[in-house]
């Protein structure tokens, strides 16, 4: 601000007397006037990109297309897994119904083999991994023993 002031009035071929505070004024309000318009210009950019930057927060982009597969082909087993698990569960508790109330007689053949099917599954995970604990007690000993 000094040196533009000096410069101007070089040009008129006047010579000024302008005291020192005056300056410092000029350049106090060229600071504020500064700052408010560059505040102007990124409230502008950010209205005018705001709806992109939503956008993009939500999409998270996959380099690879063999991990986008990998991972849906896994969410797809892990939901079939879940639903397969209460599926059994629920009929698992409707079994125990049904022994509890021997006074009913089944009218669902079929549903009488899912039940039969899901017990039998559960007794032979329940062998496997009385097995799977036998099996890793003996060698859990007989690494330990070396």
């Amino acid at each position: 601000a000094r040196v533009y002031a000096m410069n101007k009035a070089a040009s008129f071929g006047e010579t000024l007397h302008i005291d020192c505070q005056v300056y410092g004024y000029l350049e106090d309000a060229l600071q504020v006037r500064l700052r408010n318009f560059i505040s102007r210009v990124l409230i502008c950019a950010t209205r005018r990109t705001g709806s992109q930057q939503n956008a993009f927060e939500k999409s998270t982009t996959v380099f690879e297309p063999k991990q986008r597969i990998r991972q849906v082909n896994v969410d797809a087993e892990r939901s079939k897994n879940e639903r397969f698990e209460k599926e059994r569960q629920a009929l698992l508790r409707f079994g125990e119904t049904i022994v509890v109330k021997r006074k009913r007689v089944f009218d669902n053949s079929r549903l009488e083999d899912k039940v039969a099917k899901v017990r039998q599954e559960e007794e032979e995970r329940i062998r496997a991994d009385v097995a799977n604990k036998a099996a890793r007690n003996a060698l859990g000993e007989r690494i330990h023993s070396r």
